[in-house]
């Protein structure tokens, strides 16, 4: 843990895998889970910890299955497979479902899930599934189809990322459902990649078991943590590697998206009884502004900027920890235990700010930093920024 109680994991200074929100909210029993991606890394030093096999790029971290797991609505479920047509509906929804493996700036390999949502190849999926990925891969339906894919954009504080496959057309897309109108008990079918296997997407029933859920999913390697509210309980038994698959209604509608799923307090694999999903409409929008090039503080467009430092928060602010070789910030000789206060003019006191800041650059651009080394000394510098991988 840092000076301030909360360590964050970069591979620069805008890239945080998992963060939590500046501004406390209102408190409420929250459930801590673990984000459904798989992530199959070899030796791979990403901030403080080395990360070696599964479960996910944002790894596994929870209370008790006994302690209250959330908030919202919930009750438990008699649903059974029988209340819906399992093999009907994957059928139908699977050649909209894609495979995703991704390789990792500091290599290794992830995989997710994600869903054809236009014809001309936008694909959704989860945030976590593509944090850090230099290269992309997506596989239609588990048919051996596979072709490459190009981040749009992507939404770090709501888990949304938005891919396209170029020169494609009349792909097969997800129908949407209508969230609003799910209720709890409600028979599901949860699809996707379950650990990274790749093939024909896994097809698990079950049901609603909670409506309009708050939880944190966190990391054992950074001890950082990130909240998503709004979301749909199900007790199918989702893997690690389903995030950004689709969570179906018993029409074949697609009535979420699988992000997160509980875990025991030994951090033990294996399916997960307790799932969430954020529901469509939710992603469906935050996709739709990507798309158009809506950028805000939360989301992002287009190739990410970066200085080429890791930065936690102390008592000091903004320090550095690490500086990538060959980086403008090695350029610079920014050195560990630096503290930088401003970038491009703005001030900059938390690391949650620098992550702003930096978000409304572009790679080519150049900017003015300025930073205290360990001595206290004021240092300046005009940078230009380079390409990194998503945050």
């Amino acid at each position: 843990m840092t000076e301030s109680g909360q360590e964050h994991e970069y591979l620069t200074e805008s890239g945080q895998l998992h963060q939590q929100p500046t501004e406390p909210r209102p408190r409420r029993p929250v459930a801590v889970v673990v984000l459904v991606a798989t992530a199959f890394i070899v030796a791979v030093a990403i901030g403080v910890g080395t990360r070696t096999l599964i479960p996910s790029t944002s790894d596994r971290v929870t209370p008790s299955l006994g302690d209250p797991l959330s908030s919202g609505r919930t009750t438990a479920s008699n649903s059974t497979s029988s209340d819906i047509n399992v093999s009907r509906i994957a059928d139908t929804v699977n050649p909209a479902v894609v495979n995703i493996d991704t390789t990792l700036s500091g290599g290794g390999r992830a995989a997710g899930t994600g869903m054809v949502i236009t014809s001309s190849g936008e694909i959704l999926t989860n945030n976590h599934v593509i944090v850090g990925a230099t290269d992309i891969t997506v596989d239609f339906g588990g048919t051996g189809r596979t072709r490459s894919a190009r981040v749009v954009g992507y939404d770090v504080t709501h888990d949304i990322a938005l891919l396209r496959i170029g020169n494609v057309s009349g792909l097969d897309t997800v129908t949407p459902g209508q969230p609003s109108a799910v209720s709890i008990d409600d028979p599901i079918v949860a699809i996707g990649n379950a650990r990274g296997q790749g093939g024909t997407p896994a097809a698990r029933a079950g049901s609603v078991t909670g409506l309009d859920q708050t939880i944190t999913a966190g990391s054992d390697t950074s001890g950082s943590f990130e909240t998503l509210h709004g979301l749909i309980q199900i007790d199918a038994a989702i893997e690690p590697g389903d995030s950004g698959g689709p969570l179906v209604d018993a029409d074949g509608k697609v009535i979420g998206m699988n992000t997160a799923a509980a875990v025991n307090r030994n951090f033990q694999v294996g399916p997960s009884s307790v799932g969430f999903a954020i529901p469509i409409d939710d992603a469906l929008a935050i996709a739709h502004d990507i798309a158009a090039g809506h950028s805000s503080d939360e989301v992002h467009i287009g190739p990410r900027a970066i200085l080429g430092v890791q930065v936690r928060d102390t008592r000091s602010g903004v320090t550095v920890y690490r500086v990538e070789p060959r980086s403008p910030a090695g350029d610079a000789r920014i050195t560990e235990g630096d503290v930088i206060v401003s970038v491009g003019g703005r001030s900059v006191n938390t690391v949650d700010q620098l992550t702003t800041a930096m978000g409304t650059f572009r790679p080519g651009q150049q900017i003015r930093v300025t930073w205290v080394d360990t001595s206290g000394r004021q240092h300046r510098g005009q940078l230009a920024l380079v390409e990194g991988p998503p945050a």
